[in-house]
């Protein structure tokens, strides 16, 4: 290629970048990146504070401070609602959020689950699926958030540094996959929701291991 030949190319690929149109849609496209990025950092940080809630729960039951299932009001510790079953303990519930890692509470809860289903293989084995779900939801959005979003000519893309043992650095580059964002946020708001209530309840449906594969499957595209 001559000089004037790498010139006009330089010269037509300047022209691209300026173009208003590519412009507007990389611009449309940060939005709606930033959007679901966003949702996935809320929908995450009211998992980790449910699952605070559901080891509050499940810990001062243990400790026979009250019955989950056979609630009376004449205690003033801990006060439950008909459907999300709220606590608010005198600061427990904040001391869990604030002093145990995400890993550290799903490690606790899953420990006073197993014990709580022993003589129960089958609702074991789903408290073990739920946890790997969890995990799954965990390491998604870390990999989401720690990433670098670079724009490129037509979209944006994720760029990830991963060290591998022997093998060194490894740089991870993809676009930007928002429909799988928005459906880990869904997967996530549904394992608050039903997931961690199922962990510790005795609640198996057919469908349920079904939806957690899914899950599983969703976190792991990234």
């Amino acid at each position: 290629m001559t000089f004037q030949e790498t010139l006009s190319t330089t010269e037509q690929f300047k022209k691209l970048l300026s173009d208003p149109t590519r412009k507007r849609k990389l611009s449309a496209r940060l939005n709606h990146l930033s959007l679901w990025l966003g949702r996935l950092v809320i929908a995450f940080n009211n998992l980790e504070h449910t699952l605070a809630r559901e080891v509050t729960l499940e810990l001062i039951e243990v400790m026979g401070v009250i019955d989950r299932v056979d609630y009376s009001p004449k205690r003033p510790l801990v006060r439950l609602s008909p459907t999300e079953r709220r606590v608010d303990d005198l600061g427990l519930n904040d001391m869990i959020l604030a002093s145990m890692s995400f890993g550290q509470k799903l490690d606790f809860l899953a420990a006073l689950s197993l014990k709580k289903f022993s003589d129960n293989p089958r609702q074991q084995n789903h408290v073990r699926l739920i946890v790997k779900a969890l995990s799954e939801a965990e390491g998604f959005r870390n990999r989401m958030l720690h990433s670098i979003w670079t724009e490129n000519f037509v979209d944006y893309s994720q760029m990830k540094a991963r060290t591998k043992g022997r093998k060194g650095l490894k740089i991870e580059r993809a676009n930007a996959n928002i429909p799988n964002i928005r459906q880990a946020v869904k997967a996530i708001n549904t394992l608050e929701h039903l997931g961690l209530f199922a962990m510790t309840h005795d609640a198996i449906v057919d469908e349920s291991d079904e939806k957690l594969f899914w899950m599983s499957t969703v976190f792991q595209k990234s």
